[in-house]
């Protein structure tokens, strides 16, 4: 599928997104506890994004179709995921929040692709969903996430000064995309400059 992230709602991982009502995968995702991986493509997958989204699931093998790479979430080989997976045991009865959360992790894992090529995996769990005007509006919960070092630096997500990797893409409608670059601007020394 191709869907885009409208807004973060907080600082700990929750999210709105939407999706047309009527398309193929909204059938998946259309209802609280669906999981799913948002992937973030790079300048120069625009084509490839936008011919995801004009076709079909329900008639097309994309990932054949358009030759598309698919990793697990976070890039590791697809059998390790599940081969580690396996190995996850309820020792006891009563487990903390932390050991529910990274068993919840390894089980949403377990049945998730991502797609190589882009720069980072977010694995999502539908919290709500609300029908308005024809489109779903997913509010989500990014459960774990992944991006490639050169676009993190251990609190933001966005290409890294002195790095010559491309911007990641953000799509603005209308198979329009822009691209998320980091703004050198420095607030406290404008100031003093204008001073």
């Amino acid at each position: 599928m191709t869907i885009t992230w409208l807004t973060a709602i907080n600082n700990h991982g929750k999210f709105i997104c939407s999706i047309n009502a009527t398309r193929h995968t909204a059938n998946f995702i259309n209802q609280t506890g669906a999981l799913f991986v948002l992937n973030v493509p790079v300048r120069g997958m625009e084509e490839l994004v936008l011919a995801i989204g004009s076709c079909t699931g329900a008639n097309v093998e994309r990932f054949e179709q358009f030759d598309i790479a698919v990793c697990a979430p976070g890039g590791g080989e697809l059998d390790e995921i599940l081969l580690n997976a396996d190995k996850v045991q309820i020792k006891k009865t009563k487990l903390s929040k932390k050991e529910i959360a990274r068993q919840e992790r390894c089980h949403a894992m377990r049945h998730s692709i991502a797609l190589r090529d882009c720069v980072a995996h977010m694995l999502c769990r539908v919290e709500s969903v609300t029908e308005d005007d024809g489109h779903l509006l997913l509010r989500c919960l990014q459960l774990a996430g992944w991006a490639r070092q050169a676009y993190w630096d251990g609190y933001n997500f966005i290409p890294q000064d002195m790095t010559a990797v491309e911007p990641y893409l953000t799509f603005l409608g209308s198979k329009v995309f822009g691209c998320v670059v980091p703004v050198d601007f420095n607030p406290t020394q404008k100031r003093l400059e204008d001073a």
